[in-house]
């Protein structure tokens, strides 16, 4: 009789093993679909900011280029135009020729728009032209995945040096 017992705890300890064995096997699963997608989420957001960190720099080269000569850097710029930054001999500029890919994944390009005045001299959709002020937009898209992304900012800038 007790030998028959014996056998039993035995044959016990190798179904639980087996038991425990599938619940691991299932947690890891669950972990591992969990650390897939908070890679996904914190890859799309490093990619998010990087195009954040594009259009500020685009508002710093073309706020430069206010600060040089509004005249001559700003005021020619056609409205509804899509323009591109492009550096050559440590002079950047801005240029209607299209550079591809920047920083091997975005593609980023800056939008001039007119500003137009109310007659209560605030910002507006029709009125006046303000023709010592301009709306720029950068936008910088990249490809996350498989999926089309974007990030855009609208920028004032206006001829505050009288240059």
């Amino acid at each position: 009789m007790q030998l028959i017992c014996n056998k039993i705890k035995n044959g016990f300890g190798l179904v639980e093993l087996l038991v425990v064995i599938f619940i691991i096997s299932l947690s890891l699963v669950y972990i591992f679909g969990i650390v897939s997608q908070l890679t996904k989420a914190s890859g799309n957001a490093h990619f998010s900011y990087q195009a954040n960190l594009i259009n500020e720099s685009n508002f710093e080269i073309i706020r430069a280029l206010r600060d040089s000569s509004w005249t001559t850097n700003i005021a020619p710029l056609i409205s509804g135009a899509t323009y591109y930054t492009n550096t050559q001999g440590g002079v950047v500029s801005l240029t209607q020729i299209d550079p591809g890919l920047i920083y091997q994944n975005f593609q980023s390009s800056i939008v001039v728009g007119m500003v137009y005045r109310d007659g209560s001299d605030n910002i507006a959709s029709s009125g006046t032209l303000d023709t010592d002020m301009k709306k720029f937009t950068s936008a910088t898209s990249w490809t996350f995945r498989g999926q089309n992304k974007s990030a855009q900012a609208v920028y004032y800038l206006e001829n505050i040096i009288g240059n």
